[in-house]
Parts: structure tokens; C-alpha cells; sequence
């Protein structure tokens, strides 16, 4: 599988699956920013949508498919994420109350209900009922502190571009060369948001930072049930997920601004995603793991 990773066609597919969601993303970002001295209420929506918007078109150069019903478990992902962008165009005035949460819950419920029906629909329903209120409230949790708590915003997406970053790099040693492709198409849009951030010294284009952990959900619950991606792997990549969060959290809280707030955030999350890499590789070695 390594070898398979460092072929030419697939680092290629890789490469085309990172420029059009990262030009997308810019795209969008930049729009925003220059919205924003003019009319603030529409650069902020714009900013809600740059990454959804970026992975989406990632994910059309990579999968091309668009259906209803889905075909696949895969064709899931555009309407998983048009329920996104709704939950998220809710008024501002309801984003940190109670029913905005609760759309997060049950949207995480129905995305992981979908997910696992083919997979524990001949199962005990015991069993099959604890996985999916398992897996939803680890789905839900974490999107939803990040999208009421307050977090340095900057922080949190460099965290969750290396948890993509290593997601990119142990899915096709997992078992799934198309769920690394996605990873990378995420972290491109995220790094895209990130440097236009830079660029013109605004926090807006990164107003839809949280949507990157609702679409890790998806591609972990994917890599766990449909690609066998050993528990290892996944719990390693969630780990990064929450300690990106926490770190972010942290850094708001104590008022830390620029290298150490991204350092921080950065640091903690990189240490649970290189030990899901390093579980990859190695099971990939021994030829298993999933």
C-alpha cells in the first residue's frame, strides 16, 4: 500500500483533487473580504460557505456524482453537506441557542443512521442502536462546541488542517485511496481559507471552520465501517480532532494571539494524528489492518 501511495498516478489524483478545491476556496474567501467594508452581513455568509463550498467542489472533480437516492455511501456527502449549509444559515440570533444545537444533534443522528443502516441492518438492534448513539454523539459533540463555543478561529483550522493532512496520508494506507482524496481536498480548502486569512488580516474567511469537523465525521465514520480502517487509525484522527478543539479553546480563553495560539493548538493535535500515520503504516507493512 505504500508503494501504491507513492505511485505517480495516484500522487497526480491527488494533486488534481487539491488545486480545484483550494482555487475554490480562495475564491470565495477573497470575495468575502472584499465584501466586508460594504455590506459585512453578506462578506459572513460568504465566509460560512468557503470551505463547505471548496470541499464540494473537490468533491464533484474527484467522485462526479450527484444523485437521489445516493448511489453509493459516498454520494451522501453533497447532501450531508447542503444540510450544513443550512443548519449554518440560520440567523445569527439563533446560533448560540438551543435549537441550532439540536439541528446539529439530528442532523448528526440522520447522517450516521444513513451511514451505518447497510452496514448493522442485519445485526442485533441493540447493537446496531448503541454504535449509531455512539457515533452520534461523537459526531455531534465536537461540531457543535465549535460552532457555539468561542475559539481562536485561526488556530482551530491550522489543527484540523493537519488532522486532514494525516487523514490524507493514512486513508490509502487503510484501505481507501478515495476517502484520502477527499481528506486532501479538505485540507486544501482549509489551507486556502487560511492563507487568504493571512493575507488580509481577517478572521471572516475562516467563519466556516467548524463545517471541516462535521466533514471529518463523515470521512471517519467511512473509514472506520466501510473501508476497515483499523480502531487505531480512527481513534487517532478523532483524538486530533478534539485536541485541535480544546487547544483553540484554550487559546481564546487565555487571550493568546498569533504563533502561540496556532502553535499551540497545532502542537496538541499533531501528536494523536502522527500516531493514527504511524498505526497506518505500520499495519500497512505487515499487510493489515483492516
Amino acid at each position: 500500500m505504500w508503494a501504491l501511495l507513492r505511485s505517480s498516478f495516484v500522487q497526480a489524483e491527488f494533486a488534481h483533487a487539491v488545486l480545484v478545491p483550494a482555487a475554490a476556496a480562495m475564491l470565495v474567501a477573497v470575495l468575502s473580504a472584499a465584501l466586508a467594508s460594504r455590506t459585512p452581513h453578506l462578506a459572513r455568509r460568504l465566509a460560512l460557505f468557503a470551505i463547505p463550498a471548496a470541499f464540494l467542489a473537490g468533491y464533484f472533480e474527484i467522485y462526479r456524482n450527484f444523485t437521489f437516492p445516493p448511489a453509493t455511501v459516498l454520494s451522501w456527502l453533497p447532501w450531508f453537506i447542503l444540510a450544513l449549509v443550512a443548519i449554518d444559515s440560520l440567523p445569527d440570533t439563533m446560533k448560540r441557542g438551543a435549537m441550532v444545537q439540536l439541528a446539529r444533534v439530528l442532523a448528526s443522528a440522520a447522517a450516521a443512521a444513513l451511514l451505518l443502516w447497510p452496514v448493522f441492518n442485519h445485526e442485533a438492534w441493540s447493537l446496531a442502536l448503541a454504535t449509531g448513539v455512539g457515533v452520534t454523539i461523537l459526531w455531534a459533540l465536537p461540531w457543535a462546541v465549535a460552532g457555539a463555543a468561542r475559539v481562536a478561529q485561526p488556530a482551530l483550522a491550522s489543527a484540523l488542517l493537519v488532522v486532514s493532512l494525516a487523514f490524507a496520508f493514512a486513508a490509502p494506507l487503510s484501505g481507501s485511496v478515495v476517502l484520502g482524496e477527499f481528506a486532501a481536498a479538505l485540507a486544501a480548502a482549509l489551507g486556502g481559507s487560511i492563507l487568504i486569512a493571512r493575507l488580509t488580516r481577517r478572521a471572516a474567511p475562516l467563519e466556516g471552520v467548524p463545517a471541516a469537523i462535521f466533514i471529518l465525521s463523515v470521512l471517519l465514520v467511512d473509514l472506520r465501517f466501510y473501508a476497515g480502517a483499523a480502531e487505531g487509525v480512527v481513534a487517532g484522527l478523532f483524538v486530533s480532532i478534539i485536541a485541535g478543539l480544546a487547544g483553540s479553546m484554550a487559546a481564546h480563553r487565555h487571550r493568546l494571539q498569533g504563533s502561540r495560539a496556532l502553535g499551540i493548538a497545532v502542537l496538541v493535535a499533531l501528536v494523536p494524528a502522527v500516531y493514527a500515520f504511524v498505526t497506518a503504516f505500520r499495519l500497512s507493512q505487515a499487510g493489515g489492518g483492516y
